[in-house]
């Protein structure tokens, strides 16, 4: 019980941080707490004498040691870099950092997700944070090199791609978390999962890119995601909020002037596909969008350095 008392202070520790764009009170190094069993409450009683056998499997504890080995991962993903070097130095930390976000996704596969029942919400709800988490820090990894002084994006024309839609992904499959019938339960603890880092990237893109089907998608899945924020549960009007809101009213004022151009709104799809619930990896598709790719430039990149020097996320 001290482990997982501990451990649940490190997650509230860590996500008021990202909520308040500062730094965490419990750093790495500070502590030597071992992460919680993975056993079942019913595994414990106020009589033992030896620690219980952990389980393989899923448990009632899996989908916090998920949570945990995500931000454990995170942490250290942070403390491999270094904003000062060269772009060449920070490619070669770019790939220590994909390197370890490989490994933690071996790890919970290994662990974790391949014990998950898709067909049970909870376990879908696990397996689905796994992968919009390690989605999450596989973006922060390029984002630390994509703010670095003397990044060209030209450098990356197809893996910026990549980038643009699993940003997009990231922000569509929290929505679905937080509202699917399946899932609204726990919207509580979904709503702490701000992806503030996805929703900057695709607005900053948003702000110099044209009218088209993607550029649609990206405005549902940033419109959604913002309407929650400012729902009943909402985050409040912290340093990060007002600086994204700004950032979404460029992007809207650069969409109204691509409208009034071309005089004629291109259509939303107001329904995002119930199908995805059926994935558990962000989904690749780049060679279905051939043509209307939101190709990261200078202009937009520009756009979300300043974001992130001004918010420091």
């Amino acid at each position: 019980m001290r482990r997982r008392t501990w451990w649940y202070i490190y997650l509230l520790d860590v996500r008021a941080s990202e909520s308040q764009a500062t730094s965490p009170q419990i750093r790495e190094g500070d502590y030597n707490t071992l992460l919680p069993l993975n056993i079942n409450d019913e595994d414990l009683a106020p009589d033992m004498i030896e620690t219980p056998k952990e389980r393989i499997g899923f448990t009632d504890m899996t989908l916090t040691l998920v949570r945990c080995e995500i931000l454990i991962s995170h942490r250290k993903l942070v403390q491999i870099s270094d904003p000062a070097v060269s772009v060449s130095t920070q490619q070669a930390i770019l790939e220590s950092r994909l390197l370890a976000v490989d490994e933690c996704r071996q790890a919970l596969d290994n662990r974790y997700v391949q014990h998950c029942d898709l067909g049970i919400p909870i376990q879908w709800v696990t397996a689905t944070i796994a992968r919009v988490a390690l989605a999450r820090l596989w973006l922060v990894s390029h984002f630390s090199l994509m703010t670095a002084e003397g990044f060209q994006p030209d450098l990356w024309p197809k893996k910026c791609d990549v980038l643009i839609l699993t940003a997009i992904e990231v922000l569509e499959f929290v929505y679905l978390l937080e509202t699917h019938e399946n899932t609204a339960q726990w919207s509580w603890l979904f709503q702490g999962y701000v992806q503030w880092q996805s929703f900057a990237f695709v607005l900053s893109e948003l702000c110099v890119r044209p009218i088209s089907t993607l550029a649609d998608r990206a405005w549902l899945a940033v419109n959604r995601v913002y309407d929650r924020w400012n729902g009943p549960m909402s985050h409040g009007p912290g340093l990060m909020m007002r600086s994204l809101e700004r950032l979404r009213a460029r992007a809207a004022a650069a969409r109204e002037r691509e409208l009034a151009q071309s005089q004629m709104a291109a259509p939303i799809q107001q329904s995002l596909d119930d199908a995805y619930l059926g994935e558990t990896r962000m989904a690749n598709q780049t060679e279905q969008l051939a043509g209307d790719i939101l190709a990261v430039e200078t202009a937009s990149l520009d756009i979300f350095r300043g974001v992130v020097n001004d918010i420091g996320i």
